[in-house]
């Protein structure tokens, strides 16, 4: 996995046709890091959701690996399927932002 951008935001993601919340954070063209409050098996797919420029961006992942963490439920390592231009256009957005940024607070609806 490309080294990744350590920004973190809330997002909404699907897995077993239910919508979940989680945190992801550590973005790169080849995945992501998803810390949620439920255990996902290893090599399941899910579905991220993110907003960005006012567009629903969906983001079709793998787990990929997981991860041992004492202050996180179930950080999970998950592979990008499809790097979409709108997925690519978030990074290089997110890379410029200042480090202050934390879109914790955004949610998506």
């Amino acid at each position: 996995m490309q080294k990744g951008t350590s920004k973190e935001m809330t997002a909404k993601f699907i897995f077993k046709n239910k919508l979940h919340t989680g945190i992801i954070s550590d973005f790169s063209e080849g995945g992501m890091l998803l810390c949620t409050e439920e255990y996902i098996p290893f090599n399941e797919n899910l579905k991220i959701l993110i907003i960005f420029n006012k567009k629903r961006m969906v983001v079709p992942v793998k787990v990929s690996g997981l991860m041992k963490a004492e202050n996180l439920p179930f950080p999970l390592l998950v592979k990008v399927l499809d790097a979409s231009k709108d997925y690519l256009e978030f990074l290089d957005n997110i890379k410029t932002v200042p480090a202050k940024f934390k879109p914790h607070s955004q949610s998506i609806t």
